[in-house]
């Protein structure tokens, strides 16, 4: 029997590896992410970023169940738990692969715990009780929240479910894995030519979780007029996850957009490449610019993956560029009150090619003022520019886009 001090010695170690795990939030996620696509190789790569949203919200909701002993059957889905619920049944993925793929996520998650639990608890006896502990509320918690998921899985299915429209996401899904297709054949199920040049883009309302049949309403015709806003004479579009995606057949060379979009609606774009490798390429392009696009809390203005490529390649891991920013940046990063304005005016400077003038005209301010706060950003960061410049700039870019550090 369990004495009332092994008990409470029990609750504090969980409490202590709660708060470990919530200081590495990130990092745990983006391990049980690689566990769960590496264990089901059935899913698609285009839902890794989905998979990632999941994870971290699920992890942060046990997280909250074993520090403050909730009962996992009372805490319903996180919202991108359900997005993602909602992304396999509009991608023609069965709530099999979901529920399997939470199984690996839930195996991958207690590995990480027992690692947490072995370095904090004091004896053997405590590691195996804390153990047991985590154990059974990870598998209430998953238990309770694949069976809420899979109901709303079945729903979801049901209520967008057509033939023609299953047809027709199946050959793009198809498309998007990489695996072979009879090119003419696709070409004349989805009556939309494979052997062209396509640009694809991404159509989005913020905040909601799951397209609902209001959003398709707004977001069907709008990537429509995307198409013809390119100057495309073929389009193909279609709600893929949680956005609605669009291949124009046509090599852009500037991304272009109805300027009548509602508030809240956002476009971002792939480059233009050629063939059916070109059409999956430039999608996970337009995804990969809408990751960064959101990271940075960008609203408005379409973008191009091409003037995101370099933040895209250097966000992959979100915890080591903030650490890259920190390390660049010094207290620079802090990027508050004046300190801003001498970061924006050194990176201005650098773009400029290191021209006072040029910074001056485009800010606004004197000469003077120019050369004083790039000598400010030269004590502050304990060195001088010139020294390892590529790297700064680097560092200012992401300074602009990274989320804050989460608590």
């Amino acid at each position: 029997m369990v004495s009332e001090g092994n008990r409470a010695t029990v609750a504090e170690t969980v409490r202590v590896c709660a708060d470990g795990m919530r200081d590495e939030l990130d990092g745990v996620a983006a391990a049980i992410t690689e566990r769960i696509h590496a264990a089901c190789p059935d899913l698609p790569a285009g839902l890794t970023d989905g998979t990632y949203a999941s994870t971290l919200s699920n992890v942060d909701a046990f997280t909250t169940i074993v520090r403050d002993g909730i009962d996992p059957g009372l805490v319903p889905p996180p919202e991108d738990a359900q997005a993602y619920a909602c992304q396999f049944a509009r991608g023609g993925l069965d709530a099999e692969l979901l529920t399997r793929a939470y199984r690996h996520g839930e195996h991958a998650y207690l590995h990480l715990w027992k690692g947490y639990l072995q370095r904090t608890a004091a004896d053997p006896d405590t590691f195996a009780a804390a153990t047991i502990h985590v154990n059974d509320l990870l598998f209430q918690y998953i238990s309770s929240v694949t069976r809420a998921l899979a109901l709303q899985h079945a729903a979801e299915q049901e209520r967008r479910s057509s033939p023609a429209a299953t047809l027709r996401l199946a050959e793009v899904r198809r498309l998007l894995s990489g695996a072979p297709v009879d090119q003419l054949r696709a070409s004349q199920r989805l009556r939309y030519r494979l052997d062209g040049w396509h640009t694809a883009f991404v159509i989005w309302e913020e905040g909601e979780a799951c397209l609902t049949e209001e959003s398709l309403g707004t977001l069907a015709p709008l990537a429509d007029a995307t198409g013809r806003a390119l100057g495309a004479t073929n389009t193909l579009t279609l709600e893929l996850g949680d956005v609605y995606a669009g291949w124009a057949n046509v090599c852009a060379s500037a991304v272009d957009a109805p300027r009548d979009r509602p508030g809240g609606v956002h476009v971002t774009f792939g480059l233009s490449h050629r063939g059916p490798e070109g059409f999956r390429r430039s999608h996970e392009e337009a995804l990969q610019a809408r990751r960064v696009y959101r990271l940075g809390g960008r609203c408005g203005t379409p973008v191009s993956f091409g003037e995101l490529a370099l933040e895209a390649l250097l966000t992959h891991d979100l915890k080591e560029a903030r650490r890259f920013v920190e390390r660049e940046l010094g207290d620079l990063a802090d990027g508050t009150g004046p300190r801003r304005r001498i970061v924006e005016t050194l990176e201005a400077y650098l773009t400029a090619g290191s021209s006072l003038a040029r910074v001056s005209r485009q800010l606004g301010v004197h000469e003077n003022t120019v050369a004083y706060r790039i000598r400010r950003a030269e004590e502050i960061l304990g060195r001088r520019i010139d020294e390892h410049q590529l790297e700064l700039q680097a560092a200012l870019r992401l300074a602009r886009i990274l989320p804050a550090d989460p608590p």
